[in-house]
């Protein structure tokens, strides 16, 4: 960028900014001489908007290969106002699935030559994003699951419904487990009953798998002391529809 065109670019009343579809908000993108559009983090937006505002610029270009798409200008709601009078704006549609190379900025007059801005491109993290979704997924099914347990002198009942339509089998693995006790204050030990807050599992001794219709399990035999169990759903093609977290109880 020679002393001209860095004149003209940073003159008063100007920007550069875009908009997704999702959130609406304007994002200033023009840092260190290019044009910065991050993706947001949900990747399925697909609506991106330009604007470039300057009133150094009679046109500006789109260039994708050998073409080059000239931007349509608009009314600009953010610098306009009554003592500047009218401002106009250039916009232009974006999109990851089908990407601009740069902008070409043409400077009323001729008053500097031709500016070529590079478009960069940050795309957002898609791992992160999918097991973000998969884990809202199951957390919604877990909770129309109702896994809930109920113990006896020497058993635990597992209780679950269908998580969805199109449920077919429940498996239950059952663990030995160290549990994690609360623990009394000093004013009260006398009267104080311990209460399992939770564990780490060790062993599993037992896989269960419920398909023919029952939603619960009942699992007698068991020794005092700390258990831990997993709870999984599955489609009838073996694939899992929701997995729950490690639950604990202990029979006493």
């Amino acid at each position: 960028m020679d002393k001209y065109q860095k004149y003209l670019m940073n003159m008063a009343r100007s920007y550069f900014a875009y908009i997704n579809e999702k959130e609406k908000n304007i994002v200033k993108c023009y840092t260190n001489d290019k044009i910065m559009i991050t993706q947001d983090e949900d990747i399925t937006v697909g609506g991106y908007f330009l604007y470039i505002a300057n009133k150094s610029f009679e046109r500006v270009f789109a260039i994708k290969g050998e073409q080059q798409i000239a931007l349509k200008a608009e009314f600009d709601p953010i610098m306009s106002s009554k003592s500047s009078g009218e401002q106009r704006r250039f916009f232009l549609p974006l999109s990851f699935d089908n990407r601009i190379e740069s902008i070409k900025i043409v400077f009323n007059n001729n008053l500097a030559d031709d500016l070529i801005i590079p478009v960069i491109y940050v795309e957002a993290n898609k791992e992160k994003y999918y097991a973000k979704v998969a884990q809202e997924q199951n957390a919604k099914l877990l909770a129309k699951a109702q896994i809930k347990h109920s113990t006896g002198a020497d058993l635990v009942n597992i209780y679950f419904q269908p998580c969805c339509d199109t449920y077919a089998k429940t498996e239950i693995e059952l663990y030995l487990a160290n549990g994690n006790f609360s623990r009394p204050s000093s004013m009260c030990v006398t009267f104080f009953t311990p209460q399992l807050l939770g564990g780490q599992v060790e062993q599993l001794i037992g896989k269960y798998v419920i398909e023919d219709g029952s939603l619960f399990k009942s699992i007698s035999g068991l020794a005092k002391r700390v258990y831990g169990y997993k709870v999984r759903q599955f489609d009838a093609k073996g694939k899992i529809l929701c997995e729950s977290d490690f639950a604990f109880f202990s029979i006493k």
